[in-house]
């Protein structure tokens, strides 16, 4: 994927931030993708307000709430 194209997994309605690495699956190479939204953003309290985390056959997409400490 391109950088644009992670990009466009981010979060219209926050400033979310997007990390993607490469693991070692069984089968090969799985892209990992996490976008961090903040806490107050509307779509993560409306679609995953505990997160939520998308395997398919080529990657992984993880979405998340940053954490204050």
């Amino acid at each position: 994927m391109t950088p644009s194209q992670l990009q466009a997994l981010a979060c219209e309605d926050c400033p979310a931030d997007i990390r993607c690495t490469t693991l070692q699956g069984l089968n090969g190479p799985v892209l990992t993708v996490v976008i961090t939204h903040e806490p107050t953003c509307p779509w993560l309290a409306r679609v995953a307000p505990e997160g939520a985390t998308l395997v398919r056959e080529r990657g992984i997409v993880r979405h998340t709430a940053r954490t204050t400490a």
